[in-house]
């Protein structure tokens, strides 16, 4: 949630435990994405449990099928498709990691590895995946030429059914990769707006009451092009308060998309809670899809008085609705305020559109 976080860091001390619902946290509905995922795996767990069962019980009533099939097979040939498999999931991770942290695509030539995106490695994967079609069905064909079909007997069936099911799913992931990317397409080209519509970028709450008048650069009305005023006390530690900012804004936005006000009331002003309140509503309960590429973080200014202490921050980067959009870049400022005194928080105290 782009603009519905409170900024923690070893600088920005958890909320005290007086403004949380309860000593154990909020009681909250669980995430229907990651639900659905455990109840997907647990599912494809126990079909490939079954599968193992089978062929484990046929090769112990009917031994000497295994004796005369087995030298049918090509077994390095499999191995070394087989590891082709395992490497394209180790690309596929790669590229995780690289969407996580903000990197959509390669940010040097096409040899520098090391400075690839996920778009890369995604690419990359899905060419060994491919590899690794083609070489089950090269197999296949030499198998059903030689005569080992489903239908000779419990050994070739078992066979098809464990490797052509896992075939199956490797297929299924390639032309779901295919369809996802081409109706992502097609949607930002029918409705670029859409980038940005799940994300609270394209929202503003008006600055908190007691905002520094225009013209201060403490997110009431400074240009973006005057100079930040840094008037920081002693403790302020500006990396790992910009570094807080990035880490925040992406799990917040989290928050955002699976609407769990909950747990953002943690980390903002009641103000603003309302107004967040408010602008999701709108949005109605689904689940929210957002991704955000190129995450720049900047301060733009301090300023510490007698009552509080008072922080920008202005986030800036491409806002999508899935990772293979075109995507939307937005703006936007956070004034995060703290209060004089130890152990206080961080908190949003407002946003602003740039």
């Amino acid at each position: 949630m782009v603009h519905n976080a409170q900024v923690a860091t070893a600088n920005y001390s958890p909320a005290p435990a007086e403004i949380r619902s309860n000593a154990l946290g909020p009681v909250t509905r669980p995430n229907m994405a990651a639900v659905g995922t455990i109840v997907w795996l647990g599912s494809e767990l126990m079909f490939f449990a079954g599968l193992f069962a089978m062929y484990f019980t046929l090769r112990a009533v009917a031994p000497q099928l295994w004796d005369l099939h087995t030298p049918s097979l090509n077994v390095p040939f499999a191995l070394g498709n087989t590891m082709i498999l395992v490497i394209s999931s180790v690309w596929c991770q790669l590229g995780v990691m690289k969407a996580e942290h903000g990197q959509s695509s390669r940010t040097g030539s096409l040899l520098q590895v090391g400075k690839w995106g996920m778009r890369e490695w995604y690419v990359l994967t899905y060419i060994f995946g491919s590899v690794f079609i083609a070489g089950q069905v090269f197999e296949y064909a030499e198998l059903v030429h030689e005569g080992f079909t489903l239908q000779t007997d419990s050994y070739t069936s078992i066979f098809y059914l464990a490797t052509g099911f896992h075939g199956i799913h490797v297929l299924g992931g390639l032309i779901a990769f295919l369809l996802f990317r081409f109706l992502a397409a097609r949607r930002a080209r029918q409705q670029p707006q859409m980038a940005a519509a799940g994300a609270p970028y394209q929202r503003e709450m008006p600055n908190a009451d007691n905002a520094p008048a225009a013209g201060s650069n403490i997110f009431g009305g400074r240009l973006a092009s005057a100079a930040p005023v840094i008037n920081a006390p002693a403790w302020f530690n500006e990396q790992s308060f910009i570094a807080a900012g990035r880490e925040h804004f992406m799990n917040l936005q989290q928050h955002w998309d699976a609407n769990e006000m909950d747990k953002i009331a943690e980390f903002v002003t009641p103000q603003l809670l309302e107004f967040l309140k408010r602008e999701r509503a709108e949005l109605g309960d689904g689940f929210q899809s957002t991704y955000v590429d190129n995450l720049d973080v900047q301060l733009d200014g301090v300023d510490d008085n007698a009552e509080k202490t008072i922080a920008t921050l202005t986030f800036s980067g491409v806002s999508k609705t899935s990772r293979f959009d075109q995507g939307e870049p937005f703006s936007e400022s956070w004034r995060l305020e703290r209060a004089q005194g130890d152990n206080q928080p961080w908190l949003i105290a407002g946003i602003r559109q740039n």
